[in-house]
Parts: C-alpha cells; structure tokens; sequence
C-alpha cells in the first residue's frame, strides 16, 4: 500500500478493520471478510464503509463518531450508511448475498451466526490475542454473544434493553400506579383487565384493550422467556426454550386476547398487513436465498431477489418490483382513507 501524502505510514488494513470495529459502534458490531467496491487502499489512505440502523438522532451521534474516529486515525476515511431496522436487515442481506458487504456492520446477537457461518464476517481471534483489540475490560458474558463455534466475530459496545411504553392519561384514569421494574406478568394482566373495564370505545364502536398483542413478537417472547429463567437460545444452533414455554406463552396471549385486555387478532392483523409484503430476510437466512424446502419460504420478495440477482433476469425483477410498489400503494392509500374508523387515539376522547 503506497505511503500517505502526510508521510505517516499507513495500518495494515486488517488493523484498521479491528480498530474500526471498536471505534466506530454504538451497538453490536463486526469486522467483515467482504468488502465494498467503494471500500480498500487508495494513494491517501485506506477507505472503509459503515452501516448500522437507527433513527436521525442515533445517526448524527454515529455520524460525530466516526469523525472522532478519522481524527484519531490519518489517513482513514469512513463511507456511512444508515437505514431503519427492517430495510437495513433486508439490504445487508441482499449485500451479503452478493459479496458486497460494509467493512463493518451493525448486527444483532442473535445474527453473528448466521453471518459468520456464511463466511461473511472476519474472525477477530487473531487481533485480539495481539492485543490490537484489548477486550480485558468486557463482559465474558457479553463477548459471548458475538461468538460463533468457539470464535469471536463481532464485538457489543453497547447494550439494547426492553421498553415498555404506557399511556399515563389512561393508567390514571383506571387507577392503576406508575408501573414498577418489579412489575410481574399478573401485574401487567391486570393493569390491562382495569383497562378493558373502562369500556371505552373507540369511533367505530370497538372497544379500547389495554395493551397490543405481543403473541406474535419474538422479543417479548424472549422477555417472557428471561422473567422464567429461560432463554431464546441455548447456543447458535440450538434453541433455549421447549414446546411446552411456547406454549404457555401462546396460551397466556390467548386469554389475554379472548378477556379484551389486548388487541383482538383481526386487528392486529390488520394494523400489521403492509409487513406482509416486506418478508424476506427470515426466509433468506432460513432457506439460503432458495426458498426451500419445497418452496415454502418463497415469498414475493425472496422471489423478486431471485429472479434479479440469481437468475439475471433484471427486466422480469424489475416489472414485479413495480407491481409490488402498486400493491402497496393502492393498500396504503385504502388503509390511510379508514384508519379513523378503525384507529382510536385516546386524546381524541379527552383522556
């Protein structure tokens, strides 16, 4: 690699690759094999790409970072990226499967395994027994979740947490105290039965429950889950929980449901159709882009990918991503000219 113009000499790019892993995240981040057609040496220094997910707020704080980062490292430039959590997840995908992924890139634990055992991510063995990323001070619990067979591919540099957002004017109302961390699941049941025995109704007639269905949602299962002692997985290829803790939490929801203390399914269904058209990341990890077995998991937008970037038929992947954008535009205009008979805010009614 030629020398800088400051006459600095360079990093070898496997040391700027692990110190930017360290450098650059906000979350659980990781060194990757692959590497952009934008990123690699040039006469001034070494170029790496950055991605992660995140709102505006999240993105300005990454974006000073990794200005810090530059200042710190001459000769260094980082590409940055951003995008919300769903369409940041689908692009990686489709990065990876092409072999353009960001030098490093934001992932969640429970992803490393699938990018690492895909031969995406770098292992980071080698320049941590260097001491060229010094992890001394971590958590050996929180290494571990950027670990894959024994290997360490991804370092955390920050820790996400459960929220639980409430309506205060409602709660108030109901007579139910600012909820507790020692709050358990019974309290939560029945804050949300205090709630559905208001017996308010939203414009069109339905009644007002007291929190939406988590039934479906793998992060609260996997709170449900820790709140028992459990765990969503027991490694990277094998599940921490049984049939029988899903299906007490299934059985739980379903009450919930069937008392009126939560969202009834119909509707969360309908708030929920536009995800339907936006499946694929799921099926692309589970079914290796192929949408097996049997075809299964091939979903519209897993088969758009296939047609374009697989089978090279780019017009075919181009008229049915135009058909798909029709569809959800027809839907979103139907869905924003009912929402208010089907969408209750509770500010309307004076609460």
């Amino acid at each position: 690699m030629p020398e800088p113009r400051s006459g600095r000499r360079p990093l070898p790019r496997r040391a700027v690759l692990a110190a930017a892993a360290v450098g650059l995240s906000t979350a659980l981040t990781s060194t990757l094999s692959a590497c952009s057609t934008a990123s690699g040496s040039t006469s001034s220094g070494v170029t790496l790409t950055f991605s992660w997910w995140g709102n505006d707020d999240r993105a300005a704080r990454t974006e000073q970072a990794v200005r810090l980062f530059e200042k710190e490292h001459p000769g260094v430039t980082v590409r940055t990226s951003s995008g919300d959590f769903g369409a940041y997840l689908q692009k990686l995908a489709t990065q990876a499967a092409g072999g353009g992924m960001p030098d490093v890139a934001q992932l969640d634990y429970r992803q490393v395994s699938q990018y690492a055992g895909g031969g995406a991510l770098m292992s980071l063995d080698d320049v941590m027994k260097d001491k060229t990323i010094r992890t001394s001070e971590m958590s050996s619990d929180f290494l571990r979740t950027g670990t894959y067979k024994g290997g360490q591919y991804a370092l955390p540099m920050g820790r996400g947490i459960t929220g639980y957002a409430y309506d205060a004017a409602v709660y108030k109302k109901a007579g139910i105290p600012t909820p507790q961390p020692s709050w358990t699941w019974q309290d939560w049941e029945k804050a949300n039965k205090r709630i559905a025995a208001l017996r308010l109704k939203s414009p069109d007639g339905r009644p007002y429950t007291g929190a939406n269905d988590g039934g479906g949602n793998e992060d609260v299962f996997e709170t449900w889950l820790r709140s028992r002692g459990g765990k969503l997985y027991a490694s990277q290829t094998q599940l921490g929980f049984t049939e029988d803790d899903l299906t007490a939490f299934w059985t739980f929801c379903d009450r919930l449901r069937r008392e009126g203390a939560i969202a009834q399914a119909r509707d969360t269904v309908q708030a929920n159709s536009l995800n339907s058209f936006q499946v694929f990341t799921p099926a692309f990890v589970i079914s290796g882009g192929k949408g097996g077995p049997a075809d299964s998991t091939m979903f519209y937008t897993l088969y758009l990918y296939e047609r374009g970037f697989t089978a090279s038929h780019m017009g075919y992947a181009a008229a049915m991503a135009w058909m798909l954008l029709i569809a959800i535009a027809a839907i979103t205009l139907i869905l924003f000219r009912t929402s208010r008979s089907w969408v209750f805010y509770a500010d309307e009614e004076g609460l």
